[in-house]
């Protein structure tokens, strides 16, 4: 719908078993930055990088978090913050990409087997809060953006990139039957990612 059809709106809600998701903005700051450095030994593995550093601020986030509002409200990019039930509290978050975006159009991509990656139509990467994959949410929240990006994106071809360091995540998406269709090298990041797609 909107990397296709950039004159459409973003869907901007989905409601999930103990879960919501919506657009996040500066004002979800403290809350994110909590979840943030509470999984922050999680994240470096999902990143790819030393990022969040032990020294990480409040005031870095709010500038980071700044630039997604930025960038979601023009249409280049989506991200969104995954709620728990009280409607507050930060349980992770979810990103949404064009297949052209500019450090994916940087990153080495190889393909693995028949999809090309110019006809993919997202790219998508999520996390979720430390304990929360313990408690299911990582499952659920996977199948729900899946039937979401289907049903209310009009978006089929979504690759979910994972990173090769991230081993439980790779497990969560396998188990859901996608299968690795490209590997990537994002710049000025030593290890590599896979880019899991739906099976033929």
């Amino acid at each position: 719908m909107v990397f296709r059809e950039p004159h459409l709106p973003a869907p901007s809600h989905l409601s999930g078993d103990g879960f919501s998701l919506r657009p996040i903005t500066v004002d979800d700051t403290a809350a994110d930055f909590a979840a943030v450095m509470e999984t922050r030994e999680e994240l470096r593995r999902w990143e790819g990088s030393d990022w969040p550093a032990d020294d990480f601020t409040e005031a870095g986030h709010r500038d980071d978090l700044t630039k997604m509002q930025e960038r979601h409200e023009a249409g280049r990019a989506f991200s969104y913050i995954v709620l728990g039930p009280d409607g507050t509290t930060s349980l992770g978050c979810v990103y949404l990409f064009a297949p052209d975006a500019g450090f994916l159009v940087r990153s080495g991509i190889e393909r693995l087997g028949t999809r090309r990656w110019e006809d993919l139509d997202a790219v998508a990467y999520f996390w979720v809060r430390r304990g929360q994959r313990e408690q299911g949410l990582e499952e659920r929240l996977l199948g729900a953006l899946r039937a979401w990006l289907r049903g209310k994106w009009n978006l089929s071809r979504v690759a979910w990139v994972v990173a090769d360091t991230y081993g439980e995540q790779q497990v969560t998406v396998r188990a859901a039957g996608l299968v690795p269709g490209f590997t990537l090298m994002e710049p000025d990041k030593p290890g590599g990612f896979s880019g899991f797609v739906e099976a033929d």
